[in-house]
């Protein structure tokens, strides 16, 4: 069981990078955690990994920082101030990255949006699974439509001005639950290599049992509202 449990970690370990802030060691794991800010804040103290693998866990606040705090490295390479994260209720945290200028019109849950779309799955190393902005070709939907589109980006979209860009952290339970749920990837070998991997039932059960939560299946949304009908 120890050794199943170390294997484990040791895959889902290999997922994160250094830009995630997981800091391994060969004697301690550093953790970090979000505080209510969203901002990432070191643990008082290091915990060594035998003791995390004799307890079959290992930190879910440790990763969930890591996803969070991976959306900065892109608009830090921009040399922009770091983003600040706000939850809403379903666990989706949103980042404002550019602010809009519609003064008249937001993004409402019954609102006709085309936007250009960025998505990475922050499990994977923040894999790119989806830019609409490569081919200029914007996705057009309606959010009423509440089984036709991601919840989570369903939902961090609102209160979006044109022009605005924001970035939307989705927790596994609102993102990706089909294969048919919009923003669809548009290229055949991501379509499958995404969905392969947070609809794999084998890997949810397991991370499920050595985290508490599917947490593979966080998907990141980088979304430019370009409007509103």
């Amino acid at each position: 069981m120890i050794l199943h449990t170390a294997l484990l970690l040791l895959l889902l370990l290999s997922n994160f990078t250094s830009s995630y802030l997981l800091v391994q060691h060969p004697v301690f794991l550093r953790r970090s955690f979000l505080n209510a800010q969203g901002s990432v804040k070191p643990c008082e103290a290091a915990e060594p990994v035998d003791s995390v693998v004799d307890r079959g866990i290992f930190s879910r606040r440790c990763i969930l920082a890591a996803i969070c705090a991976s959306s900065q490295v892109a608009i830090a390479a921009e040399d922009r101030p770091p983003l600040v994260f706000r939850e809403i209720s379903s666990g989706v945290k949103i980042a404002e990255i550019e602010l809009g200028n519609g003064l008249d019109n937001v993004v409402e849950a019954s609102s006709k949006v085309t936007f250009h779309v960025v998505g990475r799955l922050a499990g994977r190393q923040g894999w790119v699974f989806e830019n609409s902005q490569l081919d200029d070709d914007p996705y057009r939907l309606d959010l009423s439509l509440r089984d036709a589109v991601v919840a989570g980006l369903a939902e961090g979209m609102q209160g979006m001005r044109v022009g605005g860009k924001r970035r939307i952290v989705v927790p596994s339970a609102q993102g990706y639950i089909n294969r048919v749920v919009e923003p669809v990837p548009r290229d055949y070998g991501n379509r499958n290599r995404l969905y392969s991997t947070v609809l794999n039932s084998n890997r949810q059960d397991q991370e499920r049992k050595a985290l508490g939560a599917d947490l593979t299946g966080v998907v990141v949304f980088d979304v430019s509202l370009l409007r509103i009908r």
